[in-house]
């Protein structure tokens, strides 16, 4: 979260923005003030390799009682799936073929969505997250 009043731009700065660096990053601002555009610059400032999506959610004070819809209506807006940590090939289900995906992305090269493939959370998607993977799925 960024905050735009305070000092909250500087914690966020050095002990965050690298961390969502890559990340989808989606802004929704409850406001009376005239918009939105200055918290969009400093998020985008402050995470500068963030992959944020186009459009962001103003929620205006006379809007609140409404908030519920408008954010569902956004998130629909954006294409966003809840997808579960450890489901690589994002088909809903976090099993083998997610390992199979997963080991194809690390020997390929290929950028797996790293908020899935992250498994461990270390921020690095390598042979660690197959062992978490394969951790998480005997476990069930």
């Amino acid at each position: 979260m960024v905050e735009q009043h305070g000092c909250a731009d500087a914690d966020v700065s050095v002990n965050y923005g690298s961390q969502m660096a890559g990340k989808r990053i989606g802004l929704i601002v409850s406001s009376a003030s005239s918009g939105i555009s200055g918290v969009v610059s400093d998020a985008k400032r402050l995470i500068p390799d963030g992959d944020f999506y186009s459009t962001n959610l103003w929620i205006r004070s006379a809007q609140t009682s409404n908030c519920h819809s408008l954010i569902a209506d956004w998130l629909t807006e954006i294409g966003y799936q809840d997808v579960a940590v450890g489901d690589v090939n994002e088909d809903g289900q976090v099993d083998i073929a997610d390992v199979t995906a997963l080991i194809d992305s690390i020997l390929s090269g290929a950028t797996a969505n790293q908020s899935v493939a992250d498994v461990n959370g270390d921020g690095q998607v390598d042979i660690a997250d197959v062992t978490s993977l394969i951790d998480t799925i005997l476990s069930k």
